[in-house]
């Protein structure tokens, strides 16, 4: 196996056709509470990546114990485009109201978590000119990453003949279910810190367009107040 990150809490390598995810042994922990604590968020992890019903990586298999197996693909990270297309934010401000909606929490929103998959061909037209066939176009900034089987870029064809190119959530290492106006407050704060550390030049049109997706979430008028909340509370903290 390619080892392809090395985190706090674990190593993704590339296996083939598979990306796989293993949590590491923390030598400070009592072996047997780092045992159990390596499991419960394992299969929390998976737990979640069956029942996630946002575009997210595929589960293929799990030991139940610190290994989680997923299928890989090529897309862009949002990370690397979403400074030239901030518009993109619209659709993650409404991914993650449906997420919010779930009740699940993904702990960990920022833009190097999220994919930009690219669009997928549909079948030829019949009749249709081999002129007319779409030509692949090169991509430069392409990452191996866990998600759902498809791929190609065909962004320069037109849109009748494609389906739109889609957004993934991946690394549901820190995610949770929680009904709680407070938990979700937080991720939206803590994504909004994302955008101003990583995409400060797009940051106001991007914070626009994510937050017009995110009015589609049940409860908003709570969550935009407890988040005022958070963001204060975090100014008092400087």
């Amino acid at each position: 196996m390619k080892e392809l990150a090395r985190g706090a809490e674990s190593v993704i390598y590339e296996d083939k056709d598979t990306i796989v995810k293993d949590r590491l042994k923390k030598s400070y922990r009592i072996p047997e509470l780092d045992k159990e604590l390596r499991k419960q968020r394992t299969r929390r992890e998976a737990n979640l990546l069956q029942k996630v019903r946002i575009a997210h990586p595929k589960l293929i298999s799990s030991d139940n114990k610190e290994k989680i197996i997923m299928e890989k693909i090529k897309g862009e990270k949002i990370r690397d485009v979403l400074d030239d297309n901030p518009k993109l934010a619209r659709r993650i401000g409404e991914m993650v109201a449906e997420l919010h909606d779930q009740d699940i929490i993904h702990g960990d929103l920022t833009t190097s978590n999220m994919i930009l998959r690219e669009k997928s061909p549909l079948p030829p037209r019949v009749g249709r000119p081999p002129a007319m066939q779409p030509k692949r176009k090169s991509f430069t900034k392409v990452h191996d990453v866990a998600l759902p089987a498809g791929c190609g870029d065909f962004s320069g064809v037109a849109d009748e003949h494609f389906p739109k190119d889609e957004i993934i959530f991946i690394d549901f290492g820190l995610s949770f279910h929680s009904d709680k106006v407070e938990d979700k407050a937080v991720d939206i704060h803590l994504f909004k810190q994302a955008l101003d550390s990583k995409h400060f030049k797009s940051y106001d049109e991007a914070l626009k367009e994510f937050l017009l997706g995110y009015e589609k979430v049940n409860k908003h008028k709570a969550i935009m107040e407890r988040l005022r909340a958070v963001e204060q509370r975090g100014r008092y903290k400087h």
